[in-house]
């Protein structure tokens, strides 16, 4: 019997729950849209006064019958009768309501996991991306390469589109490039992306294993920085679908299943057909013109994610160094 998560992939079986969705910024006001499109019945809160920008897309939502509450002076209680929380927000990470709906066994869902459970049955495959400094150019870098190779792919998060309304789209992508915060990350519970990528690790800001469920369920390629070890140890401690690779990038010479740098050439020592005894060449770092060695991270991650969707390195180039 499946079980009432997997059961929850479906739009129609959202119809009739009682959703609370918690921080009502763009994810917030995406994901209350969402479950009321498909019939769930909606209770949207926050302590945080809406900003202009999204005051009418919550006032549509109001007259469309989604219960939105906003009191600045006020700790939410876990209303009664919810089934299910959307933490839309990480200023709700740790609060008492979300606490309270993991005690009494309610599944709690960041935006990211609702938006992969509102996919529709013929999908685009999903990359995701994460990192304290790079995830989101190396997303724009992915997007880039992929659109100049003819393949319609869309990169979402941070300042762009939403994931959810972007599964939402019958006309969506051919791929969708989804970036992560450190928040959402964490409520990933059954993402399981083509290729996944954390390019960076900022000791200072959280703990390393915060990113630790990107990597979880991945199908094809754990693209990681092997100039930040901690990215490798996650791909190591991941528990990733049969015959997913770990695919390493770095500034230095690359070994076997990585992507690096001999003299000025970025060679490919993971995708191409004699990757045990040679490396195929993808482009020069004179043709960077704009980019110096020290901010390289998005773009060899970026080709190594290209490069386990099947790019040819010719194309790389041409996505990565063409005007």
């Amino acid at each position: 019997m499946p079980s009432e998560a997997q059961a929850l992939d479906h739009l129609a079986a959202w119809n009739g729950r009682a959703v609370l969705v918690a921080g009502l910024g763009a994810a917030g006001l995406a994901a209350a849209d969402a479950l009321h499109h498909v019939g769930a019945k909606v209770t949207a809160i926050d302590a945080v006064e809406i900003s202009p920008d999204q005051r009418e897309r919550a006032q549509i939502l109001t007259y469309l019958g989604v219960d939105i509450r906003i009191d600045s002076n006020s700790d939410f209680t876990l209303p009664a009768g919810i089934d299910h929380v959307v933490v839309a927000h990480e200023r709700y990470r740790e609060a008492p309501f979300v606490e309270q709906a993991l005690d009494q066994g309610m599944e709690v869902l960041g935006d990211i996991e609702l938006a992969w459970r509102l996919r529709g049955p013929d999908a685009a495959p999903w990359i995701v991306i994460a990192g304290d400094d790079h995830g989101h150019e190396t997303a724009l870098v992915l997007d880039q390469i992929l659109t100049r190779s003819g393949v319609r792919a869309l990169a979402v998060g941070a300042d762009s589109r939403h994931s959810i309304e972007a599964v939402l789209d019958p006309e969506g992508p051919a791929v969708l490039i989804v970036t992560v915060s450190r928040h959402q990350a964490l409520w990933l519970r059954s993402v399981s992306a083509y290729a996944t990528a954390v390019t960076d690790i900022d000791s200072e800001i959280g703990a390393p294993d915060d990113w630790a469920n990107v990597y979880e369920r991945t199908l094809i390629a754990c693209v990681y920085n092997e100039q930040d070890t901690r990215t490798r140890t996650l791909v190591e401690n991941a528990d990733v679908v049969e015959g997913a690779r770990a695919i390493g990038f770095s500034v230095a010479a690359p070994g076997l299943s990585m992507i690096g740098i001999v003299e000025d050439v970025v060679v490919d020592r993971a995708f191409g057909p004699d990757r045990k005894i040679s490396a195929e060449e993808l482009f020069t770092l004179g043709e960077l013109t704009d980019i110096s060695r020290q901010t390289l991270a998005p773009v060899l991650a970026a080709s190594a994610l290209a490069r386990s969707l099947g790019v040819p390195a010719q194309l790389v180039r041409t996505g990565i160094v063409a005007g």
